[in-house]
């Protein structure tokens, strides 16, 4: 079966290793990175069939990657999930709706939701697990 290769744009926090455990019994390959520029790199050399990306990295917002994305005819078809904080308003979703994203999700979230969303947008099955 082949593995699915997702980006995983985010800090290194307990959630983000157990979407990446999750997403690796599921057999999903996982690229983790910690700043919009290495998503952007990343994305660029291993493009990835998805992108999981935190709205608020260090150096730049998932908006901001989530924009270049879009505009890149390389890695356009990217299926990207946004991750928002506690508290997001209503006019950030848009926003991340309005530039493009496929999805969005509140964080902290379980992250089989996450993997279901992810496998009906790629169209891969998934696993219990």
């Amino acid at each position: 079966m082949m593995r699915i290769q997702i980006l995983i744009a985010a800090d290194e926090s307990s959630e983000t290793r157990n979407v990446a455990d999750h997403l690796h019994r599921n057999n999903w390959q996982t690229i983790i990175v910690g700043t919009g520029a290495e998503a952007l790199s990343a994305l660029e050399t291993e493009r990835p069939l998805a992108a999981l990306i935190d709205v608020r990295l260090p150096d730049t917002t998932g908006w901001d990657v989530l924009e270049h994305i879009r505009r890149d005819p390389r890695i356009r078809s990217t299926v990207v999930l946004l991750v928002y904080p506690a508290g997001t308003t209503d006019e950030d979703y848009f926003r991340g709706f309005k530039l493009g994203a496929d999805a969005s999700i509140p964080s902290p979230f379980n992250p089989r939701d996450a993997i279901a969303f992810l496998s009906r947008m790629v169209r891969a099955e998934p696993t219990v697990g």
